[in-house]
Order: C-alpha cells, then structure tokens, then sequence
C-alpha cells in the first residue's frame, strides 16, 4: 500500500505524513514515478492473439485455462481458436503407439538411438529412445499407461527434430478407435471386457481378476521372505 502525504494539513498531520514518508520514502518515490509516467502513456492498443488449446481432452486443465482466459477476454483482441487435440488423436492406452519424423540424411548406422521422447511422469520426466531407420526416416515407439492428455516433446543433437512436441489423447476404452494406420491384429486376439460394470477404477476389465489380487500378493510377500532366511 502507498501512502502519499495530503497537501494543505495541519501541523499535527503534517508531522504525521513526514514521519511515514521518511519510512516509506523509496515506495512513495516509485508511486510517484509510476503515476507520472503512467499518464503520460496513451491508452494501450488490445493485443490481438490466437487461442491454441488442449481442451476437449481429458485434462480439467485445459478447461481451467480457458475460463481463466474468458475471464480476462477484455484485454485482448481474440482473432481465433485452435485446438491442437481432438477426438480424432485419442488412442487407447497400453496400445502401441509408432511416431515417424522425416529428418536428413545421415551417415549413421540404421539402429542407432538419435533423439530422445520426453514425457512428463509426475514430478519428473521419462525419456525414451527414437532411431534413424535409414533413407530420412526416424521412428519411436512409445505405449501410454493411463488415460491423460498426453504431451511430449523430441529432443535430439539434429536440429530438425529437436523441440519438435504434440499432444495426444489416452483414454480407458480398449481396443480404441479405429484408424487408417493400425496395424492388423490378425483373426484372433485377445482383450479385457469392455463392460463398464467390470473396471476395476480406470482398468478396463480389473474386476475379473480382482479376487485373486490377495492371494497374489500373499504370495509375492512369501517369496519376498525366502530372501531373508
């Protein structure tokens, strides 16, 4: 809080706004600078600026940021909206996902680990291998173990690929949307019920093998002694 000394007191008050401006006289100062200043300056034109969200994920973040910008759409000029997620990226999770970068040619052998994935994972950050394929073509494959909007980002000594970042959307419905890159399963494969009645919290199917959860890990803790003896 600034306190700016009224002008024409009387001689009690004025002692009184002396003695706080020798105690506050820098704040005082600064006020008066800001003030000065400050109405000096025209009125600021409103910046104009398009909106790139996350939101329609499973994130409650992103809803969050939006109100927070609504709230503050006074002070802009909003030319659009874009949303970088969509339903049509949502993918299933535990499912394999392949990411193809096209990058320069390089003279290096075609297994060689050449960029990195990295994905937030609580408070840290998880990094995975990508690898040049050869004839411009760098691959990673990364499997997501829970339902989020996920982001990641490349990091990597070649330039084009480094800082290269997107999202995704995970959800809990397994085996997920259908899409022109899938790979085929084959004629028989095996996934847990889709029935709501049977997750187990986010795990799609964990009630069919919840009881016998106990006795596993009764067991594992058994093993676990034989270590001591």
């Amino acid at each position: 809080m600034c306190l700016i000394p009224p002008c024409g007191t009387s001689r009690g008050q004025k002692s009184f706004s002396v003695k706080i401006w020798n105690d506050s006289c820098f704040i005082i100062r600064f006020c008066f600078l800001t003030i000065a200043v400050g109405a000096q300056n025209p009125v600021p034109v409103k910046p104009r600026i398009l909106i790139s969200t996350d939101i329609g994920g499973t994130d409650p973040d992103d809803n969050q940021s939006m109100v927070h910008l609504l709230m503050y759409s006074d002070l802009f000029a909003i030319e659009g909206l874009n949303s970088t997620t969509s339903p049509k990226d949502t993918v299933a999770f535990c499912s394999i996902l392949e990411f193809h970068l096209k990058g320069p040619e390089v003279d290096i052998p075609s297994d060689s680990i050449c960029f990195w994935m990295e994905v937030p994972y609580g408070k840290s950050v998880q990094r995975w291998p990508g690898f040049y394929l050869g004839n411009e073509d760098y691959a990673i494959r990364y499997i997501p173990k829970k339902a989020e909007t996920l982001r990641y980002r490349f990091t990597s000594h070649i330039s084009k690929i480094n800082e290269l970042n997107g999202s995704i959307v995970v959800d809990n419905f397994w085996p997920g949307k259908k899409h022109p890159t899938d790979y085929p399963l084959g004629n028989n494969w095996y996934t847990d019920k889709s029935d709501k009645g049977l997750y187990d919290g986010e795990i799609q199917g964990g009630t069919t093998i919840l009881k016998w959860r106990s006795d596993i890990l009764q067991n594992w803790a058994k093993r676990w002694s034989w270590l001591i003896r």
